[in-house]
């Protein structure tokens, strides 16, 4: 298990497996699947929300349909994460589309949960931090930065996910990482 990302690792034939047990109603299947891609969609959310109840909300309200969509969905890659991905992004849509507000978060979120009160003030200070800096890139650049380096996608499912080329994405990330640099000089 990986805490830092909040993914359990899977082979590909154990993939595979569960989710052909969720395509079928599997509840039991489904339940991994929302245990391993939990952390992910709710960071995506927490990380665009100024209010922690939307994000659990829009977290819940993504599975909800994911679970409505399994019989349909097809593994691409090794991961169901894209799959999740895409539902986040049009619940997202939807939800932005509503006219409530969207702010960035800076709220202290607890992914570790064995730290000393000091590691937990020092991780929060530092969370804060590069909350504040993210909010500086444009979408694309904080997306393409986030789910390559803390959600651990390839530049191709990335590319999929918001709908740009790999070059692209290179491109994003790349002024992305120039700009949280200047940022942190």
């Amino acid at each position: 298990y990986n805490r830092i990302q909040g993914i359990i690792k899977l082979s590909m034939d154990d993939i595979k497996n569960i989710i052909e047990r969720a395509k079928k109603g599997d509840t039991e299947a489904f339940s991994h699947l929302y245990q391993s891609y939990y952390n992910p969609v709710y960071r995506y959310f927490r990380i665009r929300m100024s209010r922690r109840e939307d994000a659990e909300d829009l977290t819940q309200e993504v599975f909800a349909k994911a679970y409505k969509a399994m019989p349909g969905f097809t593994l691409r890659g090794s991961t169901a994460l894209p799959f999740f991905y895409t539902i986040a992004k049009n619940t997202l849509i939807d939800f932005r589309k509503k006219k409530r507000p969207i702010e960035v978060s800076n709220e202290k979120i607890d992914i570790a949960g064995d730290e000393t009160p000091q590691t937990h003030a020092t991780t929060n200070e530092d969370k804060d931090m590069v909350y504040k800096m993210l909010d500086k890139l444009t979408d694309f650049e904080r997306d393409a930065i986030v789910m390559k380096f803390i959600d651990d996608l390839s530049n191709k499912e990335i590319a999929r996910l918001i709908g740009r080329t790999e070059e692209t994405v290179r491109q994003l990330q790349s002024r992305g990482l120039r700009k949280l640099k200047a940022l942190f000089d």
